[in-house]
Protein backbone atom coordinates (compact mmCIF):
# COMPACT_ATOMS: atom_id res chain seq x y z
CA UNK A 1 0.00 0.00 0.00
CA UNK A 2 1.31 3.46 -0.85
CA UNK A 3 2.21 5.71 2.04
CA UNK A 4 -0.25 8.27 3.35
CA UNK A 5 1.74 11.20 1.99
CA UNK A 6 1.51 9.64 -1.50
CA UNK A 7 -2.26 9.24 -1.27
CA UNK A 8 -4.92 11.83 -1.94
CA UNK A 9 -7.17 10.31 0.71
CA UNK A 10 -6.12 8.12 3.63
CA UNK A 11 -8.36 5.11 4.21
CA UNK A 12 -9.95 4.81 7.65
CA UNK A 13 -10.82 1.46 9.24
CA UNK A 14 -13.62 1.50 11.80
CA UNK A 15 -13.44 -1.51 14.14
CA UNK A 16 -16.33 -2.79 16.28
CA UNK A 17 -16.84 -5.82 18.50
CA UNK A 18 -20.46 -6.70 19.20
CA UNK A 19 -22.36 -9.24 21.25
CA UNK A 20 -26.16 -9.14 21.33
CA UNK A 21 -26.06 -5.66 19.85
CA UNK A 22 -29.41 -5.59 18.04
CA UNK A 23 -30.84 -2.62 20.01
CA UNK A 24 -28.08 -0.23 18.92
CA UNK A 25 -25.77 -1.64 16.22
CA UNK A 26 -27.87 -0.30 13.34
CA UNK A 27 -27.55 3.26 14.67
CA UNK A 28 -23.76 2.92 14.79
CA UNK A 29 -23.56 1.52 11.26
CA UNK A 30 -25.78 4.31 9.95
CA UNK A 31 -23.69 6.97 11.70
CA UNK A 32 -20.62 5.70 9.84
CA UNK A 33 -22.50 5.47 6.54
CA UNK A 34 -23.70 9.06 7.01
CA UNK A 35 -20.17 10.46 6.99
CA UNK A 36 -19.26 12.78 4.13
CA UNK A 37 -16.00 10.86 3.65
CA UNK A 38 -16.10 7.75 1.48
CA UNK A 39 -12.65 6.18 1.96
CA UNK A 40 -13.48 3.93 4.90
CA UNK A 41 -14.16 0.33 5.83
CA UNK A 42 -16.22 -0.88 8.77
CA UNK A 43 -15.16 -4.20 10.31
CA UNK A 44 -17.49 -5.85 12.82
CA UNK A 45 -16.78 -9.03 14.77
CA UNK A 46 -19.90 -10.72 16.12
CA UNK A 47 -18.51 -12.09 19.36
CA UNK A 48 -20.85 -15.03 19.93
CA UNK A 49 -24.22 -13.26 19.97
CA UNK A 50 -27.00 -15.48 21.37
CA UNK A 51 -29.98 -13.21 20.71
CA UNK A 52 -31.82 -15.57 18.32
CA UNK A 53 -29.96 -14.15 15.34
CA UNK A 54 -31.16 -10.56 15.77
CA UNK A 55 -27.67 -9.03 15.61
CA UNK A 56 -26.67 -11.12 12.61
CA UNK A 57 -29.87 -10.25 10.73
CA UNK A 58 -29.05 -6.57 11.05
CA UNK A 59 -25.44 -7.04 9.91
CA UNK A 60 -26.61 -8.95 6.84
CA UNK A 61 -28.58 -5.92 5.69
CA UNK A 62 -25.40 -3.90 5.08
CA UNK A 63 -23.42 -5.14 2.10
CA UNK A 64 -20.52 -2.75 2.71
CA UNK A 65 -19.63 -4.26 6.10
CA UNK A 66 -16.75 -6.67 6.62
CA UNK A 67 -18.15 -8.86 9.35
CA UNK A 68 -18.13 -12.42 10.64
CA UNK A 69 -19.47 -14.42 13.57
CA UNK A 70 -17.65 -16.88 15.78
CA UNK A 71 -17.85 -18.18 19.38
CA UNK A 72 -17.38 -15.70 22.19
CA UNK A 73 -13.78 -14.73 22.99
CA UNK A 74 -14.33 -11.37 24.66
CA UNK A 75 -14.35 -7.75 23.61
CA UNK A 76 -10.61 -7.14 23.53
CA UNK A 77 -9.78 -10.36 21.68
CA UNK A 78 -12.45 -9.42 19.13
CA UNK A 79 -11.05 -5.93 18.67
CA UNK A 80 -7.57 -7.38 18.12
CA UNK A 81 -8.98 -9.78 15.54
CA UNK A 82 -10.58 -6.93 13.61
CA UNK A 83 -7.49 -4.71 13.87
CA UNK A 84 -5.30 -7.52 12.54
CA UNK A 85 -7.20 -7.61 9.22
CA UNK A 86 -7.83 -3.87 8.84
CA UNK A 87 -6.41 -2.35 5.67
CA UNK A 88 -6.86 1.33 6.49
CA UNK A 89 -4.07 3.80 7.07
CA UNK A 90 -5.95 5.04 10.14
CA UNK A 91 -8.02 2.99 12.60
CA UNK A 92 -10.70 3.75 15.16
CA UNK A 93 -12.20 1.33 17.69
CA UNK A 94 -15.81 2.15 18.54
CA UNK A 95 -18.30 0.17 20.62
CA UNK A 96 -21.52 -1.19 19.14
CA UNK A 97 -23.75 1.02 21.28
CA UNK A 98 -21.95 4.30 20.49
CA UNK A 99 -22.09 6.45 17.34
CA UNK A 100 -19.89 8.77 15.33
CA UNK A 101 -20.80 12.42 15.17
CA UNK A 102 -22.17 13.08 11.69
CA UNK A 103 -21.37 14.01 9.08
CA UNK A 104 -17.79 15.29 9.37
CA UNK A 105 -15.89 13.15 11.86
CA UNK A 106 -14.01 11.14 9.24
CA UNK A 107 -13.33 14.25 7.13
CA UNK A 108 -11.83 16.00 10.15
CA UNK A 109 -9.61 13.00 10.84
CA UNK A 110 -8.50 12.59 7.22
CA UNK A 111 -7.69 16.30 6.94
CA UNK A 112 -5.44 16.06 10.00
CA UNK A 113 -3.43 13.24 8.41
CA UNK A 114 -3.25 15.07 5.09
CA UNK A 115 -1.75 18.06 6.92
CA UNK A 116 0.64 15.84 8.88
CA UNK A 117 1.25 12.42 7.27
CA UNK A 118 3.55 11.41 10.16
CA UNK A 119 0.73 11.74 12.70
CA UNK A 120 0.45 8.75 15.04
CA UNK A 121 -2.65 9.62 17.07
CA UNK A 122 -5.48 12.12 16.85
CA UNK A 123 -8.16 12.39 19.50
CA UNK A 124 -11.08 14.68 20.26
CA UNK A 125 -14.05 15.12 22.53
CA UNK A 126 -16.83 12.62 23.21
CA UNK A 127 -20.41 13.53 24.01
CA UNK A 128 -22.87 11.42 26.01
CA UNK A 129 -26.44 10.44 25.18
CA UNK A 130 -29.15 8.43 26.90
CA UNK A 131 -30.45 5.01 25.85
CA UNK A 132 -32.88 6.63 23.39
CA UNK A 133 -30.15 8.55 21.61
CA UNK A 134 -30.89 11.97 23.10
CA UNK A 135 -27.80 14.06 23.87
CA UNK A 136 -27.57 14.66 27.62
CA UNK A 137 -28.16 18.31 28.53
CA UNK A 138 -25.03 18.32 30.68
CA UNK A 139 -21.71 16.92 29.47
CA UNK A 140 -19.24 15.74 32.10
CA UNK A 141 -16.14 14.78 30.13
CA UNK A 142 -12.79 16.32 31.09
CA UNK A 143 -10.70 16.39 27.94
CA UNK A 144 -7.98 18.45 26.34
CA UNK A 145 -4.46 18.57 24.89
CA UNK A 146 -2.91 17.06 28.01
CA UNK A 147 0.63 15.70 28.16
CA UNK A 148 0.66 11.98 27.39
CA UNK A 149 2.16 11.19 30.79
CA UNK A 150 -0.98 12.36 32.63
CA UNK A 151 -2.89 9.41 31.15
CA UNK A 152 -0.67 7.07 33.19
CA UNK A 153 -2.52 8.42 36.23
CA UNK A 154 -6.01 8.98 34.82
CA UNK A 155 -7.56 8.46 31.39
CA UNK A 156 -9.01 11.56 29.76
CA UNK A 157 -9.51 10.04 26.29
CA UNK A 158 -12.44 7.95 25.06
CA UNK A 159 -11.27 5.31 22.59
CA UNK A 160 -14.25 5.99 20.30
CA UNK A 161 -12.89 9.53 19.75
CA UNK A 162 -9.32 8.35 19.14
CA UNK A 163 -7.85 7.60 15.72
CA UNK A 164 -4.44 5.99 15.29
CA UNK A 165 -2.01 5.18 12.52
CA UNK A 166 -2.31 1.48 11.74
CA UNK A 167 1.41 1.44 10.96
CA UNK A 168 2.14 2.68 14.50
CA UNK A 169 0.00 -0.10 15.97
CA UNK A 170 1.57 -2.82 13.82
CA UNK A 171 5.13 -1.56 14.24
CA UNK A 172 4.81 -1.42 18.02
CA UNK A 173 2.67 -4.54 18.44
CA UNK A 174 0.17 -2.40 20.31
CA UNK A 175 -2.77 -4.76 20.76
CA UNK A 176 -5.44 -4.87 23.43
CA UNK A 177 -4.56 -7.13 26.35
CA UNK A 178 -7.32 -9.80 26.60
CA UNK A 179 -6.36 -10.37 30.24
CA UNK A 180 -8.41 -7.26 30.98
CA UNK A 181 -12.18 -7.30 30.91
CA UNK A 182 -12.91 -3.67 31.77
CA UNK A 183 -9.76 -1.51 31.68
CA UNK A 184 -8.17 -2.72 28.46
CA UNK A 185 -8.94 0.58 26.72
CA UNK A 186 -6.94 2.55 29.26
CA UNK A 187 -3.98 0.15 29.09
CA UNK A 188 -4.05 0.21 25.26
CA UNK A 189 -4.23 3.99 25.01
CA UNK A 190 -1.27 4.44 27.39
CA UNK A 191 0.89 2.08 25.33
CA UNK A 192 -0.25 3.73 22.10
CA UNK A 193 0.59 7.23 23.33
CA UNK A 194 3.95 6.07 24.70
CA UNK A 195 4.85 4.69 21.27
CA UNK A 196 3.72 7.81 19.41
CA UNK A 197 5.94 10.65 18.28
CA UNK A 198 3.17 12.88 16.92
CA UNK A 199 -0.12 13.29 18.81
CA UNK A 200 -2.78 15.86 17.98
CA UNK A 201 -5.87 16.98 19.87
CA UNK A 202 -8.87 18.40 18.03
CA UNK A 203 -11.36 20.33 20.21
CA UNK A 204 -14.39 18.85 18.48
CA UNK A 205 -16.79 16.05 19.40
CA UNK A 206 -15.98 13.02 17.24
CA UNK A 207 -18.23 10.41 18.87
CA UNK A 208 -21.21 10.02 21.19
CA UNK A 209 -21.24 7.47 24.01
CA UNK A 210 -24.55 5.87 24.88
CA UNK A 211 -25.50 5.47 28.55
CA UNK A 212 -27.82 2.51 29.13
CA UNK A 213 -28.53 -0.15 31.72
CA UNK A 214 -26.96 -3.03 29.76
CA UNK A 215 -23.48 -1.50 29.56
CA UNK A 216 -20.71 -3.78 30.78
CA UNK A 217 -19.60 -1.15 33.27
CA UNK A 218 -23.10 -0.99 34.77
CA UNK A 219 -23.62 -4.75 34.90
CA UNK A 220 -20.26 -5.41 36.56
CA UNK A 221 -19.22 -4.95 40.16
CA UNK A 222 -17.31 -1.78 41.02
CA UNK A 223 -14.58 -3.68 42.94
CA UNK A 224 -13.67 -5.74 39.84
CA UNK A 225 -13.50 -2.67 37.64
CA UNK A 226 -11.46 -0.74 40.18
CA UNK A 227 -9.09 -3.68 40.67
CA UNK A 228 -8.31 -3.49 36.95
CA UNK A 229 -7.77 0.25 37.25
CA UNK A 230 -5.19 -0.42 39.96
CA UNK A 231 -3.50 -2.97 37.71
CA UNK A 232 -3.21 -0.41 34.91
CA UNK A 233 -1.69 2.07 37.35
CA UNK A 234 0.77 -0.58 38.57
CA UNK A 235 1.85 -1.60 35.08
CA UNK A 236 2.46 1.92 33.86
CA UNK A 237 3.85 3.63 36.94
CA UNK A 238 0.72 5.62 37.63
CA UNK A 239 -0.15 7.03 41.03
CA UNK A 240 -3.31 5.86 42.72
CA UNK A 241 -3.23 9.03 44.85
CA UNK A 242 -3.21 11.24 41.76
CA UNK A 243 -5.86 9.05 40.15
CA UNK A 244 -8.13 9.38 43.18
CA UNK A 245 -7.54 13.12 43.47
CA UNK A 246 -8.57 13.63 39.85
CA UNK A 247 -11.65 11.47 40.38
CA UNK A 248 -12.61 13.59 43.40
CA UNK A 249 -12.19 16.85 41.48
CA UNK A 250 -14.22 15.44 38.62
CA UNK A 251 -16.88 14.27 41.06
CA UNK A 252 -17.42 17.73 42.53
CA UNK A 253 -17.21 19.45 39.15
CA UNK A 254 -19.83 17.07 37.75
CA UNK A 255 -22.00 17.67 40.81
CA UNK A 256 -21.95 21.40 40.11
CA UNK A 257 -22.75 20.90 36.41
CA UNK A 258 -25.68 18.59 37.10
CA UNK A 259 -26.96 20.72 39.96
CA UNK A 260 -26.84 23.88 37.88
CA UNK A 261 -28.82 22.26 35.08
CA UNK A 262 -31.44 20.73 37.38
CA UNK A 263 -31.95 23.94 39.37
CA UNK A 264 -32.53 25.84 36.15
CA UNK A 265 -34.68 23.32 34.30
CA UNK A 266 -36.38 20.95 36.77
CA UNK A 267 -38.61 21.02 39.84
CA UNK A 268 -36.81 21.19 43.23
CA UNK A 269 -37.78 17.60 44.16
CA UNK A 270 -36.26 16.31 40.91
CA UNK A 271 -33.10 18.23 41.70
CA UNK A 272 -32.84 16.73 45.19
CA UNK A 273 -33.66 13.12 44.29
CA UNK A 274 -31.33 13.09 41.30
CA UNK A 275 -28.40 14.54 43.19
CA UNK A 276 -28.86 12.25 46.20
CA UNK A 277 -28.97 9.19 43.94
CA UNK A 278 -25.97 10.36 41.93
CA UNK A 279 -23.98 11.16 45.07
CA UNK A 280 -24.60 7.72 46.58
CA UNK A 281 -23.56 5.96 43.39
CA UNK A 282 -20.42 8.03 42.92
CA UNK A 283 -19.41 7.82 46.58
CA UNK A 284 -19.82 4.05 46.54
CA UNK A 285 -17.49 3.73 43.56
CA UNK A 286 -14.90 6.04 45.14
CA UNK A 287 -14.93 4.14 48.44
CA UNK A 288 -14.52 0.77 46.73
CA UNK A 289 -11.18 1.78 45.25
CA UNK A 290 -9.63 2.54 48.65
Amino acid sequence: MESIDEMKQPTISIVTAVKNGAPYIRTLVESVLSQDYAAFEHIIVDDGSNDDGETVRILREYRHLRWWSRPNKGQYASQNEALSVAIGDIVCVISADDVMVTPRTLSIVAAAWERNPTLDVLYGKALHMNSKGMILPYQLELNGPFASRIHHHHLFIQHCSLFASRETIIRGGIWFDPAFKYAGDWDWIIRLLDASRSVEYVPKALSIIRKHEQQTSRLSSAPRILAEHREVLRRHGGSNSIHMAIKKVHQYWALLRIGSYLLTNERPEVFMSTLVDWWHRRSSRIENVK
